[in-house]
C-alpha cells in the first residue's frame, strides 16, 4: 500500500505567519494559545493629553544607600519636577525633602545618616526645572536641569556638587540615562539621542545612518524614555508621533553601535525602566497619573541577536503617580506613590474564553491531490478543547483579494504576501468543512522514527519540555474535504479564564492510500457510495497504514546517521561497543559509522589517531618517541656511571657531536618515576652504609650476621641502557584543542584500552600561548615551566622562572 507523505506546521517562524484571532504565541515552547483579556482601561486609543499628563510626572527615583556604619540600609530617593526638589522617606515612611531633612538634622530632632556634617550648600537642594535623575556607574547621581542648561552630578555620600556638564548647542534634553561608559540623553522635540561617554564631549547619534538596521519610516518616531544601568548599554523607548497602529521599537544604544528591537504586545507604551543586563519592563498608559488605578507594566527579555523582545510575563502596582521606578537591595521593582513606594507584584490575567488560527495555505505540489489525515499534538486542560476545520483548494486566492493575518497577541504583523490565507473575511465560513470528533493517540502515534535530515516536529526541541506535561497527546482527524493542491486548517480553541489549550504542532498527510485499491472494482461502481465506503475503511486503513510506515522506516534504526538518539547504545551493541555517556550525539554517531573501521587499525597509529580525533573534536598528532633519537649516533668512550658526547660540531653524516644522556649527576634531566625511584634507593643505602659500618667496628668483639649484599641502583645508569629507556616504547599524543577535565579523561581511557600494551604515553594539549608583538608569537602552546598543557597566567599566580612570579 502506498505510504502517505508529511507537511509540518512547527515553531515559531510557522505559526508567525498564521492568521490569529484572540490567541497568542509562547516564543519558548513555540506553541499557539489564547491570548489574554487585557483589561479595557489598559487599551485606550492615543491621546496626546493623557501621554503629556504622564510626561509632566516623571521625574526620576534610586534607591540611596547609606554608609555601611549606619543602622539602615538606604532608602528611596525621587526627584518631583513640579518643585524642583529631592524627596526621601522618613522614619514613619513619608516623603521628606531633602532640605527639610537637612534642616532636622542640624535642629538635632532626627539623626544625620548621610554622612558626618551635613553640605554647606543644602540649602540649595531646590533644582531651576529638574526633568530627570539617574545613578551613574560610580554611585554618583546625574540630575538633569533644564532652567540652567545642565547636567549635575551629587556625590552619593552628602549630595554635593562634584562635577557640572552643560548641554549640547540648541538641544532641550528631556531624560538622562547612566551607563558603565557614560550618559545617554534624548532630545524628544527634535527626535535627537545624545552620547558623552567618560571624559569625552558630546555627540548625536544619526539613528538612520549608525543603525544596522533601521526600521522603516524612523524619521516618524520620536524617542521618550529613556533607561540605564551598570551596564553596556541605555535602552531609548521610540514612539510614533501621532498613530500607534506603526507599532513600536526599542533603541539599544552602545557606545559605538545601535540596534532596534521591535517592542510587541504594546498599545500604549510609557514608562521604560531596564532592570537587568537582559530585562526591562514597559508600562501600559490606561488612565492619568492622579487617578489611583492599577497600572499594568509587562517584564520583557531582550534578544539581541534575533532582534526580538520576549514577552515573559505581566506585573502590576496601584496608584503610581509616574515619578519613576527604582530597584530595591534586593533587585526587586518599586513604584513611586504619593504616600511612599510600592513592589510591583505578579499580575495572572485571565484568559480569552475564545480564539482561532487559521493556517497559511500548505501546499502539495499536486493538482487534485486527497489530503489524508490530521494530527495535532496538543496540551488540553480540562475544561478546554479544540475544534478543527479544513479547506482544500488547487487555486490560491486572487492576489488582490487576500487579505492580511492578523498578527498574535504579543507580536507585530509579520511579511504575510508569500503566506496566502484561505479566507477572504474574517467571518468567511465558505468550503470549510469541520473534521469531526478528533480521536485521541499517544504522543507522536504517527511519527515512528525521526530522521536527522528530515526535520520533524518531534524533533522539535521545544516539545522536550511539552512531551512530559500530564495532559500532552496527539489527536487524530480524517480529512474529509474534496480534492485540492492546497489545505487550509482553523483551529478554534476554547477554554476558561484560567486555562487555555495549547497547540504545539501539526502534520498533515497526503496522498490518501485507500483499501478501496484492493476491493474489487464493484465497490468503486457508486461515487456517492464510494466516498462512504472509503471513510469507513479509514477505520481499518489507519492500523494498517501505521504498520507499513513501521516496517519501511526500521532500516533507519540501523544506520547510525538516522538512528534516533535514544536508540545509539542499542545500535552500539552490534558491534560490541559501550558508548561514553559524556560523549555529545555527534561523537556518538560519528563513532559508530567507523568503528568496524577501527577495529581493524586498533593499535596502529592511523587507527588511535582516528579514534581520538573523533574523541576530543580536534585534531590529533602522535609523535613516537624513537623518531626523537639522532640518527646513528656514536657514543665515544662512555663506560660505567658517566656519559659524554665528544665534540662540538658534526664530523661528516654518521656522527653527531654535542649533547649527552643522563647521568647520576644530572637528576634534572631525570623523569618523576625514576627520582622516586632513587630516593627510595638512597635511603635504603644509608642504611645498608650504617648497618656495614656497625658491623665492621664490632664484629671481631660479637658474631653479628654480615648485613648482605650492598643494594644496587634502580636505574641503570649505562649510557645505552638510559638512551634506549628514553626513546623506545614511548609516543605522545598531541591534542590541539584547549585542555578540558572531561575529555581528557575520555581519551586517557581510549589510548590505555587501544594502543599496544608494552607501550608507555602521555597526552600534551596544545592551545594558543601567547602572544608577543603584533605577529610573533612565543611557541605554540606556550610553557614558561613544565607541564602538559596551557594554562592561562594569573596575576601574581603565573610562575615566570624558577623564583619569579608574573605580576
Amino acid at each position: 500500500m502506498r505510504l502517505p507523505r508529511f507537511h509540518h506546521l512547527t515553531g515559531v517562524k510557522a505559526w508567525m505567519h498564521c492568521d490569529h484571532q484572540n490567541t497568542q504565541l509562547d516564543e519558548t515552547q513555540a506553541a499557539a494559545k489564547l491570548s489574554y483579556n487585557i483589561p479595557t482601561a489598559d487599551r485606550t486609543d492615543f491621546d496626546p493629553t493623557v501621554f503629556q499628563d504622564w510626561h509632566d510626572a516623571v521625574g526620576g527615583a534610586v534607591f540611596h544607600y547609606f554608609s555601611p556604619d549606619s543602622c539602615q540600609t538606604g532608602t528611596p530617593l525621587v526627584l518631583n519636577r513640579k518643585d524642583g526638589q529631592l524627596y526621601i522617606l522618613d522614619e514613619h515612611h513619608r516623603w521628606v525633602s531633602l532640605q527639610e531633612t537637612y534642616k532636622r538634622v542640624l535642629d538635632e530632632t532626627v539623626e544625620f545618616v548621610f554622612s558626618k556634617q551635613p553640605p554647606e550648600n543644602f540649602h540649595a537642594f531646590k533644582f531651576d526645572t529638574p526633568r530627570s535623575l539617574s545613578r551613574a556607574y560610580c554611585g554618583d547621581y546625574w540630575l538633569l536641569e533644564a532652567g540652567n542648561r545642565r547636567l549635575i552630578r551629587l556625590s552619593s555620600a552628602d549630595f554635593s556638587i562634584t562635577q557640572i556638564v552643560t548641554w549640547p548647542a540648541g538641544a532641550n534634553l528631556m531624560d538622562i540615562g547612566a551607563t558603565s561608559w557614560g550618559l545617554v540623553a534624548i532630545d524628544t522635540d527634535k527626535n535627537t539621542i545624545w552620547r558623552l561617554p567618560k571624559g569625552g564631549t558630546w555627540t548625536s547619534v544619526d539613528l538612520a545612518v549608525q543603525a544596522t538596521d533601521p526600521p522603516v519610516g524612523l524619521d516618524e518616531f520620536r524617542p521618550v524614555s529613556v533607561s540605564g544601568g551598570p551596564v553596556a548599554h541605555a535602552l531609548v523607548l521610540l514612539r510614533p508621533r501621532s498613530v500607534l497602529d506603526k507599532g513600536f521599537w526599542i533603541a539599544v544604544i552602545c557606545k559605538d553601535t545601535i540596534e532596534f528591537i521591535q517592542l510587541a504586545g504594546m498599545h500604549n507604551p510609557w514608562p521604560l525602566f531596564l532592570i537587568a543586563e537582559d530585562l526591562f519592563l514597559v508600562g501600559e498608559i490606561g488612565h492619568r497619573p492622579d487617578d489611583k488605578k492599577k497600572m499594568i507594566f509587562k517584564k520583557y527579555k531582550l534578544d539581541v541577536n534575533s532582534r526580538k523582545a520576549i514577552l515573559l510575563d505581566y506585573w502590576a502596582v496601584w496608584n503610581y503617580d509616574g515619578r519613576g521606578l527604582l530597584l530595591d537591595p534586593q533587585d526587586n521593582a518599586l513604584a513611586t506613590t504619593s504616600t511612599g513606594v510600592r513592589p510591583l507584584y505578579l499580575h495572572r490575567n485571565k484568559y480569552a474564553t475564545d480564539g482561532r488560527v487559521e493556517t497559511f495555505a500548505l501546499d502539495s505540489t499536486i493538482f487534485g491531490c486527497q489530503w489524508h489525515r490530521i494530527f495535532i499534538d496538543v496540551c488540553l486542560p480540562n475544561g478546554t478543547s479544540i475544534e478543527v476545520h479544513a479547506r482544500t483548494s488547487d487555486e490560491l486566492p486572487p492576489e488582490s483579494m487576500r487579505r492580511k493575518p492578523q498578527p498574535y497577541a504579543n507580536n507585530a504583523s509579520q511579511s504575510w504576501k508569500d503566506y496566502p490565507l484561505g479566507s477572504i473575511t474574517v467571518d468567511d465560513d465558505e468550503q470549510w468543512v469541520p473534521l469531526g470528533r478528533l480521536d485521541e493517540r499517544s504522543p507522536h502515534a504517527d511519527i515512528i522514527f525521526s530522521p536527522i535530515f528530515n526535520a520533524l516536529p518531534s524533533d522539535d526541541p521545544f516539545l522536550r519540555k511539552a512531551e512530559t506535561a500530564p495532559d500532552f497527546n496527539t489527536l487524530e482527524g480524517l480529512v474529509k474535504n474534496s480534492v485540492g493542491r492546497y489545505l487550509w486548517l482553523r483551529i478554534k480553541l476554547r477554554g476558561t479564564q484560567k486555562k487555555s489549550p495549547i497547540v504545539y504542532a501539526l502534520r498533515a498527510t497526503y496522498q490518501r492510500p485507500s483499501l478501496l485499491d484492493h476491493l474489487p472494482a464493484y465497490w468503486r461502481a457508486d461515487p456517492d457510495t464510494t466516498i462512504i465506503i472509503e471513510q469507513a475503511l479509514a477505520l481499518f486503513e489507519g492500523n494498517l497504514t501505521e504498520i507499513d510506515q513501521r516496517l519501511e522506516d526500521i532500516r533507519h534504526l540501523f544506520n547510525a546517521k538516522t538512528c534516533p538518539p535514544d536508540a545509539l547504545e542499542w545500535l552500539a551493541s552490534f558491534i560490541a561497543m559501550t558508548l561514553d555517556p559524556r560523549l555529545s550525539e555527534s561523537v556518538k554517531r560519528r563513532l559508530l559509522l567507523e568503528m568496524t573501521q577501527l577495529y581493524r587499525q586498533r593499535g596502529t597509529l592511523p587507527g588511535l589517531e582516528r579514534l581520538l580525533s573523533i574523541l576530543s573534536e580536534a585534531k590529533i598528532a602522535i609523535l613516537e618517541g624513537f623518531r626523537l633519537r639522532g640518527h646513528r649516533s656514536a657514543f665515544i668512550g662512555a663506560t660505567g656511571e658517566t656519559s659524554s658526547f665528544i665534540g662540538g660540531g658534526a664530523i661528516n653524516h654518521d656522527l653527531r657531536l654535542g649533547g649527552y644522556e643522563r647521568g647520576p649527576g644530572d637528576e634534572t634531566r631525570w623523569e618523576p618515576w625514576e627520582i622516586e625511584l632513587m630516593q627510595t634507593y638512597e635511603s635504603n643505602k644509608q642504611w645498608w652504609d650504617l648497618q656495614k659500618r656497625l658491623f665492621d667496628e664490632t664484629s671481631v668483639e660479637t658474631d653479628a650476621p654480615c648485613p648482605g649484599r650492598k643494594p644496587r641502583p634502580p636505574v641503570n645508569t649505562d649510557p645505552y641502557i638510559s638512551f634506549h629507556r628514553r626513546y623506545a616504547h614511548r609516543f605522545s599524543v598531541l591534542v590541539f584543542r584547549t585542555r578540558e577535565e572531561q575529555i581528557a579523561d575520555i581519551l586517557e581511557q581510549a589510548t590505555e584500552n587501544n594502543k599496544p600494551a608494552h607501550t608507555l604515553h602521555r597526552l600534551c594539549w596544545l592551545d594558543a600561548g601567547f602572544r608577543l608583538g603584533s605577529n610573533a608569537y612565543l611557541g605554540i602552546g606556550t610553557q614558561i615551566t613544565e607541564g602538559d598543557a596551557f594554562r592561562p597566567p594569573v596575576l601574581n599566580q603565573a610562575t615566570l622562572a624558577g623564583q619569579n612570579l608574573l605580576g
